[in-house]
């Protein structure tokens, strides 16, 4: 997503994401922001301004204005050559359905379902030491498998000299909400069951 003042004309940096977009191959969606506060003229010259950004040689992409959901349908498939547009307001809420209907619209990059019979697998990307009445706590993305509280096995690691913890996750919470079990593709912060000494070799960036 590349948000876009409506108030004013892109940026030297909006033109350095673009491009960097561009090189990676990544579809290109522009959000025109703060439009219920924007005078008309001021909307229409940013956006002939990012017109012309998006034309250029170096990016290549096709501005596509969306008025309604007939238009999403008609881009979500042609993203490698259309750069859609929209307009939104945070304020009066206009233009959020379609940007939503959009992005759930995109093909998935990953199937994480297609993962659930694998090992469990949690890239580690937070570490809280000492949580009272908890013990040790770790956040991130489960990768692969599925995990249930108390009963599934798993070994964290590797530690400084190689080793791998064997421990039990004591609970489980996705999005703040308590749970028993989680699965791959989901984000989910782990209690595990450890001592003080083990405790001490947890850290970010361990499976």
């Amino acid at each position: 997503l590349i948000l876009v003042n409506s108030r004013h004309p892109p940026t030297h940096m909006t033109q350095h994401h673009l491009n960097l977009c561009c090189s990676y191959g990544i579809p290109v969606i522009v959000v025109f922001t703060k439009i219920d506060g924007c005078p008309d003229h001021a909307l229409a010259t940013s956006k002939k301004e990012l017109a012309k950004l998006l034309k250029s040689p170096d990016i290549g992409r096709r501005p596509f204005a969306v008025k309604n959901e007939a238009d999403v349908d008609t881009c979500v498939g042609k993203l490698q050559i259309l750069a859609p547009m929209l307009d939104i307001s945070c304020v009066t809420g206009e233009g959020l359905p379609l940007l939503r209907k959009l992005l759930f619209g995109l093909p998935k990059r990953r199937r994480h379902e297609k993962k659930v019979n694998r090992p469990f697998e949690l890239l580690i990307d937070d570490v809280f030491n000492n949580v009272p009445g908890v013990g040790s706590v770790v956040s991130g993305f489960v990768n692969a498998g599925e995990l249930t509280v108390g009963t599934t096995q798993v070994y964290v690691g590797p530690t400084d000299d190689g080793t791998f913890l064997r421990t039990v996750a004591k609970s489980a919470h996705i999005s703040r909400i308590n749970t028993t079990r989680v699965a791959a593709g989901q984000s989910a912060t782990l209690a595990f069951s450890l001592n003080k000494e083990m405790r001490k070799k947890l850290r970010r960036g361990m499976v």
